[in-house]
């Protein structure tokens, strides 16, 4: 494809949008073409596809299996940090740089593979990733020094594609009718995974007296194993072939300098860095000792609140979240949400107050809970503002853009949230300097993704239709000779 094609494809998608913001909302529902009409008249009722539930079920364990090798360290990383020699006040550091490794690897590599996937296929980029994850799992899990473990996870992310192109199948699998439903797994998917990596690295840590952060480990690669096979077995690949090709390594670039694209990418980086920073003070904050301003709680009841919370993700996604993207528009689910975000992480600095153990680690469940299922919701919904933003041919590629920056933000943000909790608790500082200070940085993040979305245009809400092929030659010597 040349400049000028691509040129003209950018100029017909930006015609496209700014027509949708300039219709009416409550005009839409009662627009009637002469293609839903036959002959006599009669209305024409296209049959309803059924929902893909087997290729999606086999696309969301490849997923769940991604989001496993993402959070499996969560609940060890914190004592593996210390057995490898590093003191507690300074563990923060080094905890932060790990967390922080896999995004940085990813953020060089995000849109090479979405150009990859839009040239040659979705599916061989799926499973070279999964296959990356079966190797380099194990070997973080024996990590005999902080460099290996940062290295290792520093190279699981520069060969991960999977969130990304995840996010293109789940829409191309399924019906355009059902493309939130579709979309909405990808987010069950990350919830399964956050229950059960958490789980897997909490509860199996330890059982090994010589690596005791290889069993956890083994477990994720064996679920990359398994995705593998299914993949290679059940999912077909959702690039056609007249779609292959259209794009190249010119294309982040045009893509890079579209508005929509751009608002789209920006909120889910700034989203992607509060999130991840969320997840990681949490499980920093809490098992910090009580004495340095933390909670104090271990690293399998670190592993077992983060599994309730991605038991809630699960049941949100499968039961909650198909009926409002039905129902309300993404931009007023996106913003409600994040309104929704600020009382709870304001409300995580009080359970220092709470001296039970029991009832801390109740509240720390709900607080956890209601900050995961708000998260997801947001997310998702920037899956499909992305989505909705580019045409079908360049939407791997608008995808490894946001991966990149996301991974930016991803990669940035538990080092970020991690420095300031060191620096919190590393002297006696007075409120509001101390330990809360790490949770209304948060707050801070909140509020600008709240005003980025706030600046999204309603065309989002929806797909950008894709411009209509030009006709061969012989159709146009066919229409000329008709009209003669």
């Amino acid at each position: 494809m040349t400049t000028d094609d691509e040129s003209e494809l950018n100029y017909e998608a930006d015609v496209e949008r700014k027509s949708s913001d300039e219709t009416d909302d409550e005009s839409i529902g009662l627009i009637m073409t002469t293609e839903d009409i036959d002959i006599s008249g009669e209305l024409q009722v296209e049959e309803e596809e059924p929902f893909p539930w087997k290729k999606l079920t086999v696309l969301a364990i490849a997923l769940v299996t991604n989001s496993i090798s993402i959070t499996v360290l969560f609940p060890f990383v914190k004592f593996m940090v210390r057995d490898l020699g590093i003191s507690e006040e300074n563990s923060g550091y080094y905890v932060g740089l790990i967390a922080s490794s896999f995004m940085l690897g990813r953020l060089f590599t995000a849109i090479p593979w979405g150009v990859f996937a839009d040239r040659f296929g979705r599916k061989p980029a799926l499973m070279t990733s999964l296959f990356c994850i079966a190797v380099l799992s194990p070997l973080f899990g024996m990590s005999p020094t902080v460099g290996w473990a940062v290295t290792t996870r520093l190279l699981s992310g520069a060969s991960n594609s999977i969130i990304g192109i995840g996010k293109v199948m789940a829409t191309e699998i399924a019906p355009p009718k059902h493309s939130s439903k579709a979309m909405s797994i990808v987010s069950v998917a990350w919830g399964l995974g956050t229950i059960t990596g958490p789980a897997v690295g909490g509860l199996l840590s330890g059982w090994d007296i010589r690596y005791p952060y290889l069993p956890p480990m083994m477990v994720t690669s064996s679920f990359a194993l398994v995705s593998i096979l299914l993949v290679w077995k059940v999912l077909p690949e959702t690039l056609s072939d007249d779609q292959k090709g259209k794009s190249n390594w010119k294309t982040p670039f045009r893509l890079a300098k579209d508005p929509y694209v751009m608002k789209a990418v920006l909120i889910y980086l700034a989203w992607s860095f509060e999130a991840i920073a969320a997840v990681e003070l949490m499980n920093l904050w809490g098992e910090t000792e009580r004495k340095f301003g933390g909670l104090g709680i271990s690293a399998s009841e670190a592993g077992i609140i983060q599994s309730i919370a991605g038991i809630a993700i699960l049941i949100a996604g499968v039961v909650l979240m198909p009926i409002i993207f039905d129902r309300f528009p993404l931009t007023e689910v996106s913003i409600f949400s994040l309104l929704a975000v600020i009382p709870v992480l304001i409300c995580f600095p009080i359970l220092r107050m709470i001296e039970s153990k029991p009832l801390l680690l109740v509240s720390l469940s709900i607080l956890a809970t209601l900050q995961a299922v708000f998260t997801n919701i947001v997310f998702t919904s920037q899956f499909i503002f992305i989505n909705n933003s580019v045409n079908a041919s360049s939407r791997a590629s608008a995808q490894g853009i946001s991966m990149a920056l996301s991974s930016l933000g991803k990669a940035s943000g538990p080092f970020f949230i991690g420095a300031i909790f060191a620096w919190s608790i590393s002297e006696d500082r007075g409120f509001p300097f101390n330990y809360p200070l790490s949770y209304y940085a948060l707050v801070l993040c909140v509020i600008i993704t709240l005003g980025l979305t706030l600046r999204l245009p309603r065309s989002m809400n929806s797909p950008l239709k894709d411009p209509e092929p030009e006709p061969e030659a012989e159709e146009l010597k066919d229409l000329a000779d008709n009209k003669q």
